[in-house]
């Protein structure tokens, strides 16, 4: 969902000098930076569609160009502030950190804020030229625009924006938007401590968070986002607010699941969970033990104990066992110790949450670089459905791997009722979800091929349409759509019930009254459709 281009006027010189005045500069700089800005807007207001060597600037492109040169001056420190000319190979370096490669964009400029403060600078800075932005956390998504934008945008992002502190008493953990999670555990696996938060080490905590967040705790702790206990937010006019059950509780609500439509959150304050030892295993299985495999799923699906992942595709299913008691192979999964395996890519251990994410981290080849998507869906729990949703995901994956060499993996995700309820009890998150066990599924996808991308992409959007249809004919459908296993095809905003909608958007009216959020943000889950 594209958001609406900017329509007011550039600036003339004297709104110029007075933006440029309230900027921390020196007074030479100052001086300079507003004759160099008036003049080039100046020959702009004549010339519509600027030229520069053979290419037409559009307006949009204009304003970041002009954003650009006003953030070069103001983030000067350590690498803050880069753009293709003054340095190609680090702007080359922050273009390409994205997980997926359909996010490769270019931006105008990069600009990597340290603190609350110049969030604040930067986002001044483009609503006053009202310039395009995204923003970026740690840039695991895989739609193309989310956390990413082309050079007729800036790109702001939090990645030095790292800070961990641990409060007195060891229940809060205080995390910057830019932190990535095995930081996170790192710091808090010797205190015998864990937070609620992404299943790999990479994963930037904002983006996580935001979309809700699904955790190996999650059945018994609830979404990442329910554990939140307060969120530092810099609204679009530049004010710094915290949202938390007492101060600001509708923006705290807002923002448990509600994406970046609010602001940008520049400290996350976590619950702390003394989790020391946890079981956990990683066992691949023959395609053929499939369906056995899916029969024992549902028998341990009821247990909030249970954090497992299952993973299928027509070549193997590989299957991630955790259970958050410190209890090597426990009872509970005899139904899956029966069934054959071929092999054990992470023996039994009892071990910290940052175990178990290093291993599962281990098993993954962060120099192989892909393009990515995926898609959500969600149904209850019911092992004919599942067994009919694996034969059709894998039909569809050896069709589509004739036509373009890649397939899709189905990912079965639990969520438990308790998971449900403990956001509840937690002041309730925007998703909506019934207090009720049920299955968040994904699809995903990985290929090299540009010729492909609309291929890949046509799958996996239909593959998310199937198992919604496959759900409803047999009363098994459930209407979210978790925002972070989302394509951008889909409307999770939407998914969540027209109530939840609707305070999303009196909360997002109430705290960006010009909808900067909504208008200059460069593509996201908005809360208006387009």
């Amino acid at each position: 969902m594209r958001s609406t281009p900017a329509t007011a006027s550039l600036p003339n010189s004297q709104q110029i000098e007075r933006f440029i005045a309230s900027l921390p500069l020196e007074q030479v700089k100052r001086q300079a930076l507003v004759k160099l800005l008036s003049s080039q807007i100046d020959t702009r207001i004549l010339q519509p569609e600027a030229e520069i060597g053979q290419h037409v600037l559009d307006e949009e492109t204009i304003r970041a160009d002009l954003a650009c040169k006003i953030s070069q001056a103001v983030f000067v420190a350590d690498q803050q502030y880069t753009d293709f000319p003054t340095d190609r190979e680090y702007y080359t370096e922050r273009t390409q950190i994205h997980w997926s490669k359909l996010c490769w964009l270019k931006p105008a400029c990069i600009v990597a804020p340290k603190n609350a403060v110049e969030v604040s600078i930067a986002l001044r800075i483009v609503t006053f030229l009202q310039a395009r932005f995204a923003i970026r956390s740690g840039g695991h998504t895989f739609n193309p625009g989310w956390a990413s934008v082309g050079a007729n945008g800036i790109l702001i992002d939090l990645h030095k924006m790292r800070r961990l502190d641990l409060s007195d008493d060891g229940k809060i953990l205080s995390v910057g938007p830019g932190t990535h999670w095995n930081d996170a555990y790192d710091f808090l696996d010797s205190r015998g401590l864990t937070v609620v938060g992404g299943r790999q080490g990479t994963i930037g905590v904002g983006g996580l968070i935001l979309g809700g967040g699904l955790s190996y705790l999650s059945s018994k702790e609830g979404l990442a986002c329910d554990n939140v206990q307060n969120f530092e937010v810099m609204l679009a006019d530049s004010t710094l607010v915290s949202a938390n059950a007492r101060e600001n509780p509708d923006l705290f609500f807002a923002l448990k699941g509600g994406g970046s439509n609010f602001g940008i959150v520049t400290r996350f304050d976590l619950y702390t969970k003394p989790y020391s030892e946890i079981y956990f295993e990683i066992v691949q299985y023959d395609p053929s033990e499939t369906v056995n495999l899916l029969k024992a799923l549902v028998d341990v699906q009821h247990d909030p104990n249970v954090g497992s992942i299952f993973t299928v595709s027509p070549e193997a299913t590989i299957v991630g066992f955790v259970y958050l008691k410190p209890i090597l192979r426990p009872e509970i999964f005899s139904s899956f110790y029966c069934v054959p395996s071929v092999a054990t890519l992470i023996p039994a251990t009892l071990g910290t949450h940052g175990q178990i994410v290093n291993a599962v981290d281990s098993l993954l080849d962060p120099s192989l670089k892909a393009k990515h998507d995926a898609v959500a869906a969600s149904t209850d729990v019911d092992v004919d459905l599942y067994t009919e949703m694996y034969y059709h995901g894998r039909d569809k994956s050896n069709a589509l791997k004739k036509e373009t060499g890649a397939g899709l993996l189905l990912v079965y995700q639990q969520i438990s009722k308790e998971a449900v309820t403990k956001g509840q009890e937690m002041g309730h998150n925007a998703l909506g979800m019934a207090a009720q066990t049920q299955s968040w599924f994904t699809a995903t996808a990985t290929w090299q091929d540009d010729a492909h991308d609309e291929a890949m992409h046509k799958a996996i959007d239909s593959m998310g349409d199937e198992i919604a249809q496959m759900a409803a004919s047999k009363g098994l459908s459930r209407p979210q759509l978790f925002p972070n296993d989302a394509t951008y095809s889909q409307n999770p905003m939407e998914s969540f019930g027209s109530e939840n909608l609707e305070k999303m958007r009196a909360v997002s009216l109430k705290y960006d009254r010009d909808q900067v959020f909504q208008k200059l943000q460069n593509d996201g889950f908005k809360l208006w459709s387009r």
